[in-house]
This record gives C-alpha cells, structure tokens and sequence, in this order.
C-alpha cells in the first residue's frame, strides 16, 4: 500500500483554508496534516507534522507564506511548496525556487480538477527528483564496481607477469 502524501496548508481566509482541506482531503493520495492561518503558525505546524508538501498563501498576516517558506529552510525542513496568490502577474523568483516552491496557483480557485492536477504535479516531481538521485547514485556504484573489478585483473596479470 501506498503511503499518503502529507500536506499542510495555510491561508488566513477562513473559509478558503476550509475549502482547500476539502478538495485535497477528498483525494485518496493526500492527508491534511494541518492547518494555519499565518506564516508563524504555518512554521510551527510544518515543524511538528513534517509534511512532504506545503500549499501557502502568499500573503498572510505575521509573516507571509515566502517568508515562512524561508525560515523553514534555515531550520533544514526539506518539503515541496506551492504558493497561493490572488495576483495573476505573480512569477517564482529565483531565490523563492531555490527555496523549494514549485508551483504557483492563482486564486481564485474555480477548478478543483486543475488544483488537483497541479499538486499532483508537484508532488510526481518530488518521487522524480528521487528517481533519478537514485539512478545516479546506482551509476556511480556500477562505475566504483567495474573500476574495483579491473583494479583486481590488472593486479592479477602484474603478479603473473613478475612471477615469469
């Protein structure tokens, strides 16, 4: 059996926060681990429930959800994070992809299916990440092998040949 990807969520509107515990909670391969109203509160809950995946507000009262974002990265919290804003013209900023956001969704949200298609998405990136970390490290087992094997013919045929 599958495990389920964890998510939590954060915005500071009530009810958008409820609908998106909704939509994701009905989608067998996501659990709603948690759920803040502010980046503080976002922080803490991240930090307690160790999620695989983050969906945040941008803009929210304390601390704004890039914000939280960054003090989960100084704190070494590894997770994929989509970021939710009302502002069509927002675009990822290179310091905000390297802090691990992959994905903006544009409130508001009047396709459930798409919403649902873009965390998957997301999340498909993270077991690809891993895919290919895996294959290459198995690359480089193979390259150490195959090197170790012909270090061991090469000492074979110096010992044959210096024994004549």
């Amino acid at each position: 059996m599958i495990s389920s990807i964890k998510v939590v969520i954060a915005d500071d509107v009530e009810p958008i926060l409820l609908y998106l515990e909704k939509i994701i909670s009905d989608v067998p391969e996501f659990e709603v681990v948690g759920k803040a109203k502010n980046g503080n509160e976002l922080v803490e809950i991240v930090v307690r429930a160790q999620p695989q995946m983050v969906i945040t507000d941008v803009e929210m009262p304390e601390c704004s959800g890039v914000e939280a974002i960054e003090k989960l990265s100084h704190q070494g919290i590894k997770a994929k994070y989509c970021i939710l804003t009302s502002n069509t013209s927002y675009l990822l900023t290179d310091k905000e992809k390297q802090l691990g956001i992959l994905k903006v969704i544009k409130k508001p949200i009047l396709d459930e299916e798409k919403l649902i298609r873009q965390i998957k998405e997301v999340a498909m990136s993270e077991q690809k990440t891993e895919i290919k970390q895996e294959k290459r490290a198995t690359s480089v087992e193979l390259r150490l092998c195959q090197n170790k094997k012909e270090n061991i013919i090469m000492r074979i045929i110096n010992k044959f040949f210096k024994s004549k």
